[in-house]
């Protein structure tokens, strides 16, 4: 089905409802991240949140202050698996909003 540019307006709009650009959010391995902006990818119209690395664990600003990364709406609200040695892998959130 063929969207019409109406239809990607929506969601956009509904992907700047969910993260916001501004805000920040903890990724389950501990890195800060800031939403920077979103966008619909050209082949199969799935909407994307950008993001940047703000802080966290192992955060080198000089090497990652301008590095945009791009994931889908879906993957960004779903579950992330956190492994840790001798404990049980646990399913939780991937990101985390903090501000």
């Amino acid at each position: 089905m063929r969207l019409t540019t109406q239809d990607l307006a929506e969601k956009l709009q509904q992907a700047a409802c969910k993260a916001p650009v501004g805000s920040v959010w903890l990724h389950f391995k501990g890195g800060v991240y800031l939403v920077t902006g979103h966008s619909v990818e050209t082949e199969n119209t799935t909407t994307m949140i950008h993001y940047r690395r703000i802080g966290g664990d192992g955060f080198n600003a000089i090497d990652e202050a301008n590095i945009v990364f791009a994931r889908p709406v879906l993957s960004w609200f779903g579950l992330g698996l956190l492994e840790r040695e001798g404990e049980v892998p646990l399913h939780i959130d991937r990101f985390r909003r903090v501000s």
